[in-house]
């Protein structure tokens, strides 16, 4: 792949999310700059890295390395525990590790570089670290519910029975499926 093929699949993927996380964080409450930082995770987690998949490994080397590394290595572990946190959720319960452990671990970090570089966003993507997580799951969410076809309506509507999800009972309601109100109880 050439650079400027690269140059052209991160504007993609840019454009791709921008508008969702956009829209989604600011349901949530969280700003712009929120909004624009988690739309550069998600592109950032969409290229081949080298970087440990380990939040305590990234732990260990934040807290032994000297404050420019260290806040390097907390933004490291934050984007890590935010990414799985908030798109692949599952993989924490089949690993048998806690959400609440990621979701610390994440606050934790983000914190960090806040009190270390002295920059609100951090601190904004700590406090609302919970509503991060969840404009990643809404976005993706939205992606996968977007790229079913009509013939999958019956699966859509046993998921939207077994979770509840407000996005799928909307793309149900988009397909033309409209029930009454004692039902959605």
């Amino acid at each position: 792949m050439t650079k400027k093929s690269k140059v052209l699949l991160v504007e993609q993927l840019d454009q791709a999310f921008s508008e969702k996380v956009r829209r989604i964080a600011q349901e949530r409450g969280l700003s712009l700059w929120s909004a624009d930082y988690l739309t550069r995770v998600l592109v950032q987690k969409n290229r081949p890295s080298t970087e440990s998949p380990y939040l305590f490994d990234l732990y260990k080397e934040a807290i032994e390395s000297e404050p420019t590394v260290s806040a390097q290595k907390y933004k490291q572990l934050g984007d890590q525990a935010l990414f799985v946190l908030g798109v692949f959720p599952q993989s924490i319960d089949r690993r048998g590790l806690s959400k609440k452990y990621y979701e610390q671990m994440g606050s934790s970090a983000y914190n960090s570089v806040a009190g270390i570089l002295n920059q609100p966003l951090y601190a904004e993507l700590s406090a609302g670290f919970d509503a991060a997580t969840w404009t990643l799951h809404d976005v993706f969410e939205e992606f996968r519910l977007e790229s079913r076809g009509e013939d999958e309506v019956l699966a859509l509507y046993e998921e939207w029975l077994s979770t509840g999800s407000l996005r799928v009972l909307k793309r149900l309601q988009e397909l033309g499926f409209h029930f009454k109100p004692e039902v959605l109880k």
